[in-house]
């Protein structure tokens, strides 16, 4: 089989030798502390019901002129009611993980019956930064959305400050902008998958109700910030992938076996393990895009740390969809099996892991508010249907004239 010769065949069956599964055992010392006790979450509220407005009689120019006049000066009502509008564009990168049907890896894992997008690098400070301005303008932090390590941790990357105006008093700290967001629990994930699935907008008030734009929509979500994690919506344009669909995405191979397909050991496209990645004075991962290079065993000392988040995309080449950082840089977390339940999952191993814990035969199951300078996300979306083009909808047009024409000619 050539390069493929170690690769795996899909099986549905079997766990691999040396298999990990249980709680998390972080490799730092600053960060093994103790799990976190999982409580009750406070029942929430139903979702606030908006009836779709309408325009008085009498309002020149009809509905859309109507609505066009009054998002320029009012904005828009999200969707707890609170007046909101169009965020900074966000800028998300994604890869379509497509070969829907696949097997199993023989771990057990990998098999996903459809295809679907996810985020070609993890959510950065950045971009972590657009979601807390936009739904905390205020700067209350709601639900905890706000990790303080983040702005105290030297490996931290978003500082808070009080006294800035609303709507920017968070911001990325230097150099770590587009480092991977860390100190982000499940709940934090699933709040940014809800705020992108409301539209993504940029609110004019922090609502820590349980219908604010970060508490519903893809996660019921709610108040909670601890406890059991809901199932995703069925409708969630925006959420975290389960964990079938993050192990594909990294170490599925549609081309490996002459095209049977197989898995990788690790998340570069390769069964060796990754060469260890340095990285620059700014935190840029020396391996640039391409070869068989991670961030882990604290390889990349900058800032002053022993080891330290890089810059995302940066550490070595992609899996075979195209994915940076699969393995190494954070642990990221994942949905399991996509149910509600008391856990969720990690997977990828993080710049302090050593290379077991990088591969595909590592898995954690935790406590989903935990919140480590390990631990980060990207998230998963559907393959957007192509809504129909210019010329398409142009020749549809003509032929049902054409068809109309010849129709009425005939009953002549």
């Amino acid at each position: 089989m050539g390069m493929f010769s170690a690769l795996r065949q899909g099986s549905t069956t079997g766990q691999r030798a040396g298999m990990q599964e249980g709680t998390l055992m972080l490799e730092s010392a600053e960060s093994c502390g103790k799990r976190i006790c999982a409580a009750k979450p406070a029942a929430p509220r139903p979702p606030a019901v908006l009836r779709p407005w309408r325009p008085r009689r009498g309002f020149g120019g009809g509905p859309a002129v109507a609505a066009a006049v009054l998002l320029g000066v009012f904005g828009v009502l999200g969707v707890s009611g609170v007046a909101a509008r169009p965020a900074a564009a966000v800028t998300i990168d994604w890869v379509t993980v497509g070969d829907p049907g696949n097997a199993a890896d023989d771990t057990g894992y990998g098999a996903v019956s459809e295809a679907f997008r996810i985020m070609e690098f993890e959510w950065t400070n950045s971009q972590y930064v657009e979601f807390l301005n936009a739904v905390d303008p205020d700067g209350t932090n709601p639900q905890g959305i706000y990790n303080s390590s983040m702005g105290s941790n030297a490996r931290g990357g978003i500082s808070f400050t009080s006294g800035s105006p609303a709507g920017s008093k968070y911001a990325a700290r230097s150099n770590m902008g587009s480092k991977p967001v860390n100190y982000v629990s499940w709940f934090d994930a699933a709040r940014v998958a809800n705020w992108l699935h409301n539209g993504g907008l940029t609110y004019g008030a922090t609502d820590s109700t349980a219908s604010g734009p970060q508490n519903i929509g893809a996660y019921a979500v709610g108040t909670a910030t601890s406890g059991v994690a809901p199932g995703r919506s069925l409708d969630a344009l925006y959420y975290v992938p389960t964990e079938n669909q993050w192990y594909k995405a990294a170490y599925y191979d549609p081309t490996a076996n002459g095209g049977a397909g197989g898995y990788w050991n690790y998340g570069t496209g390769s069964d060796t393990a990754p060469s260890v990645v340095s990285a620059t004075s700014t935190g840029d991962g020396t391996a640039g895009s391409s070869g068989n290079s991670a961030n882990y065993i604290r390889g990349a000392d900058w800032n002053g740390q022993d080891g330290n988040v890089t810059t995302v995309g940066t550490n070595g080449g992609t899996s075979a969809y195209g994915a940076f950082d699969m393995s190494g840089n954070v642990f990221e977390w994942n949905d399991l099996t996509g149910a509600s339940g008391s856990s969720r999952g990690l997977r990828g191993g993080a710049w302090t892991s050593i290379g077991f814990n990088v591969s595909s035969a590592y898995r954690i199951t935790f406590a989903p508010s935990n919140e480590f300078h390990e631990l980060g996300f990207r998230l998963a979306s559907p393959v957007p249907v192509p809504e129909p083009s210019t010329w398409g909808m142009g020749l549809a047009g003509i032929a049902c004239a054409g068809w109309g024409a010849y129709q009425r000619r005939r009953a002549r």
